[in-house]
């Protein structure tokens, strides 16, 4: 689905962030003695980067657990989350909206926003950004692919990425299209 970003807000990018998931702890090596001390941490890392007027993009795998748990921590966080459908999206409440996929332009770039990554996508010979997340850190970055994996566990202190973070971790690889499109 294609959105609005408004460009005079600052604009953030995350996923997978697990809020009420026990066994993430363990399996993606976070740093936590239980649930609680990580949802309440991964709150304020959220809340001490991205500002009431900012806009999320959140690629998926938000909760475990009913909408009470959702609004839980849903609540506390700031900026305007938009919202792309993970596998552990199914307990997010009917009137929050969700997109299998999201599509904009910001400050002259072209995202393409899923929970999993593509080895293709919309636009992808052409130089849009495809952020994913899903897998945790564990695909191998491919230097000519202009994508990237924005789940909190990819960030040094799992908290959102920034626009400008995602520029310059872009700006480090060498684009070169791996389909037919490249030849046009």
């Amino acid at each position: 689905m294609k959105i609005y970003i408004d460009e005079t807000k600052p604009l953030f990018f995350s996923s997978d962030l697990h809020y009420n998931h026990a066994n993430i702890i363990r399996y993606a090596n976070r740093p936590f003695k239980n649930v609680d001390e990580m949802n309440e941490e991964l709150i304020k890392r959220w809340n001490s980067k991205v500002s009431k007027e900012s806009t999320v993009i959140f690629n998926g795998d938000f909760c475990f657990g009913n909408a009470k748990i959702f609004y839980e921590c849903y609540d506390r966080l700031n900026g305007n989350i938009i919202f792309v459908t993970g596998n552990h999206d199914k307990n997010i409440p009917k009137e929050i909206r969700k997109n299998d996929v999201v599509e904009f332009s910001y400050r002259d770039k072209y995202f393409f926003c899923s929970h999993y990554a593509h080895r293709v996508w919309n636009l992808s010979h052409h130089g849009s950004i495809h952020l994913y997340g899903h897998s945790h850190g564990s695909l191998e970055d491919d230097i000519n692919s202009l994508s990237m994996d924005v789940g909190i566990d990819c960030h040094k202190n799992l908290e959102p990425f920034s626009f400008e973070e995602v520029l310059e971790f872009m700006s480090k690889k060498t684009f070169k299209p791996i389909d037919h499109h490249g030849k046009e």
